[in-house]
């Protein structure tokens, strides 16, 4: 499904000769989603709990980048779900934002609830193209004794959270700073 869904939008054909590259882009992708939250798995559960006051503040700021990718993405991801329907482009986006996610330091994996609510969002977005992986994701997260982030319904499976939104803190800042 996300293979189809990423080689072009789906009123257009596809010319499957042509377009077979999508298919390994799409399985490198949810490899990336899993090891991004195996990561996270394994960094909750070594015993230490997380504490984001001990962020330094190279690491505050590198969680600050996660911030501002997410809510762009949730922005432009939400956009094209609703407006447009680009899914290839809302896969692409949601690409980026694990991209960023699979290079957080690790402390920050440990102790960001960015970092966290990232994670969360791109499982979200992700659910609806990919609903069995993101249902398995969603669960090792869930599993996570120490969560930051109170505002999800952790015991739900993730195709009935919450759409996520951005958050408000977000839209205050100048323009130039949201566009992608």
């Amino acid at each position: 499904r996300s293979s189809d869904l990423f080689a072009a939008p789906p009123e257009q054909d596809v010319l499957w000769d042509v377009k077979m590259d999508a298919i390994p882009g799409v399985l490198r992708w949810q490899a990336r989603l899993w090891s991004v939250v195996t990561k996270f798995i394994e960094a909750r559960s070594a015993g230490m709990e997380p504490n984001p006051q001990t962020l330094s503040v190279k690491e505050k700021n590198e969680a600050k980048t996660i911030w501002q990718n997410k809510n762009r993405t949730i922005s432009l991801v939400t956009s094209h779900f609703t407006d447009d329907y680009l899914l290839n482009a809302a896969i692409s986006r949601l690409m980026g934002l694990s991209n960023v996610l699979a290079q957080a330091s690790p402390r920050l994996v440990l102790h960001s609830t960015e970092f966290e609510d990232a994670l969360a969002a791109l499982c979200i977005m992700t659910a609806p193209m990919i609903p069995h992986l993101t249902s398995e994701l969603w669960m090792g997260i869930a599993h996570v004794e120490y969560k930051l982030c109170t505002h999800y319904n952790w015991h739900t499976d993730v195709l009935h959270q919450t759409w996520p939104v951005v958050d408000p803190e977000y839209l205050q800042q100048p323009e130039i700073d949201r566009k992608s």
